[in-house]
């Protein structure tokens, strides 16, 4: 995962990380890494009273193009590992292993059937409930993006993979970004498991996240794991004191 300055890989990157782990554990990681990167749009409208977030790349989109990259990824080519990139004016997704034959990129914007490259792989996906057997995985990024109205996404094929692009609707600036973005909180295993905990449930409490976690610390040490990942932008609270409920910045 690379947070590249500029629009191309020849300026060299702001963030560069390596992270190993199962598909599930991955993906979690790389949205956080996405959601440390990507601008939030925020405005409002004549006639609401709701301040409306426009994300560089809609979270939903996000999850389905890092989804299929991880079920769909060519598993025999043992040199190459799925990618995600971001530039100042896209984030590129890639995996290894183009389209199977029978499934044409011309038919990716448009319904089309479900060929499945790893059945044991795409079961397990299915039964945790983060995909559908159907081929509607690039049909709703289109429709994710454009609910966002931002751009579609971009299909292609190339040096042995798919790529998933994301345009994003104006360029970052690359200085901007790294002012923004300075603060790095400290993954560690605890918070990567309290994010894992939240990215599978809507909210949950502090309460319920303590009865979760596999080696749960004492409850100043919690709050202090939480604040520190709101502080980064990547969890809230909605409530007050004990009934508060925390969940993913989305």
């Amino acid at each position: 995962m690379a947070r590249f300055r500029g629009r191309d890989k020849l300026e060299g990157f702001i963030d560069n990380q390596w992270e190993h782990g199962n598909a599930f554990q991955l993906i979690s990681l790389a949205h956080h890494f996405a959601n440390r990167h990507l601008p939030i749009a925020s405005f409002f409208e004549s006639g609401k009273i709701e301040r409306i977030d426009q994300p560089a790349v809609p979270q939903l989109a996000l999850r389905e193009a890092l989804t299929n990259a991880f079920c769909h990824r060519d598993y025999s080519t043992r040199s190459a590992t799925p990618s995600l990139a971001i530039y100042d004016d896209r984030l590129e997704i890639w995996n290894p292993g183009n389209l199977l034959p029978d499934l044409k990129l011309e038919q990716l914007k448009k319904p089309h059937s479900s060929y499945q490259r790893n059945e044991l792989i795409a079961h397990v996906f299915y039964k945790r409930g983060w995909i559908e057997k159907w081929g509607t995985g690039t049909t709703r990024m289109m429709e994710y993006c454009e609910k966002n109205h931002t751009p579609e996404p971009e299909f292609s094929e190339d040096t042995g993979g798919f790529s998933v692009v994301f345009p994003f609707k104006e360029p970052m600036n690359t200085v901007a970004s790294v002012q923004l973005h300075s603060y790095k909180v400290p993954l560690t295993p605890r918070r990567d498991e309290i994010l894992n905990l939240l990215s599978q449930k809507d909210s949950m409490s502090a309460k319920e996240i303590f009865q979760n976690l596999k080696e749960p610390p004492s409850p100043r040490t919690l709050r202090n794991d939480l604040m520190h990942l709101k502080d980064a932008g990547l969890i809230n609270f909605e409530g007050h004191t004990k009934k508060a409920v925390w969940f993913i910045v989305k």
